[in-house]
């Protein structure tokens, strides 16, 4: 066992590997993913209309229908110049089949069962100055405000469905140390929210003065997998989580040999003694005591007690 734990431990620090264990929770609602519509090069910046106020506008539907949202836009920066729709005191919720799964597009009503999801769909009169027309989409919440990022095409109908992973990165470092005690209390563990976009694109061929753009999303599931990992296979995490493996697989073993060959006792009517070991016994009594005291004035006792009768001597012959 000791020598396939070792490989175990060789083979993650060579190949930078770690096993990871993921749980899938299922949540009932969901923050709805602000957006960053972002030109497609860098260091440009999007085009914003002459009327503002109305430059992004959103729209959720619901079973109960569609209504307008009022979501914050204003300028964000990236590594190009984008407008965000923060959309962050809102919340996608799921519903059962039988209240919504006669539901189509828009909460229609559908003679045949239907599959319905909440969305929001997103339309914009913002334009990407290059000549591909093309904007970069960036999804995000304010659990983990790092984008994911997908493309969609001016003037096109983009659909996308959207699938969540969450993984709370573990940083055991003095860099980590300082932030915290700066007063970040996500140092140490930093959650990462990833969207996996799978998206398709209506129309998009003609570009008049007046066009205008349109984003919809929704989840494809609330079942999102969770996972605790570290940015990389050689950390503190990963040496903690090797040496509680260590100590599992030792317990595993002394069970699994105490059931197949039960160790024999000698002497049945004896009395088991049991003693607490020496480093616990001095670090239990040190505070009232002192360590030294305390050990020797043990050790001097356990001397003199030698040769009467202790807890592990029976009472009657």
């Amino acid at each position: 066992m000791f020598l396939y734990t070792m490989g175990s431990a060789d083979h993650v620090f060579k190949t930078g590997k770690v096993g990871v264990t993921r749980e899938t929770f299922k949540h009932d609602t969901f923050e709805t993913p602000s957006v960053a519509f972002c030109p497609f090069f860098a260091n440009t910046t999007v085009v914003m209309p002459k009327d503002t106020a109305r430059m992004v506008t959103a729209e959720m539907f619901t079973p109960s229908g569609g209504r307008m949202l009022k979501p914050n836009i204003k300028t964000c920066k990236f590594d190009r110049t984008c407008v965000c729709a923060d959309m962050h005191e809102y919340r996608l919720t799921d519903h059962t089949h039988r209240d919504a799964g006669h539901l189509g597009y828009g909460a229609g009503e559908s003679e045949r069962a239907t599959e319905f999801r909440e969305k929001v769909a997103f339309e914009t009169t913002l334009v990407d100055p290059s000549p591909d027309k093309v904007f970069k989409v960036g999804l995000y919440t304010e659990f983990d405000e790092v984008p994911s990022w997908a493309y969609a095409r001016q003037g096109a109908y983009t659909m996308m469905s959207l699938e969540v992973e969450l993984f709370y990165v573990t940083d055991m470092s003095h860099y980590s140390i300082w932030e915290f005690l700066k007063g970040d209390v996500h140092a140490f563990v930093r959650p990462r929210q990833m969207f996996n976009i799978n998206s398709q694109q209506v129309g998009g061929e003609s570009l008049g003065p007046n066009i205008t753009s349109q984003v919809v999303y929704q989840l494809r599931t609330y079942y999102i997998e969770e996972a605790v990992v570290s940015e990389s296979a050689v950390s503190l995490y990963t040496l903690g989580f090797l040496a509680l493996w260590i100590l599992g697989q030792r317990a595993l073993t002394g069970l699994f040999i105490e059931a197949l060959m039960p160790a024999k006792a000698e002497d049945p009517d004896r009395v088991q003694a049991r003693e607490l070991p020496g480093w616990l016994s001095c670090g239990l009594c040190r505070p009232l005591r002192g360590c030294a005291a305390c050990c020797l004035g043990g050790r001097r006792g356990e001397a003199a007690e030698r040769g009467a009768p202790g807890e592990g001597s029976p009472l009657l012959a």
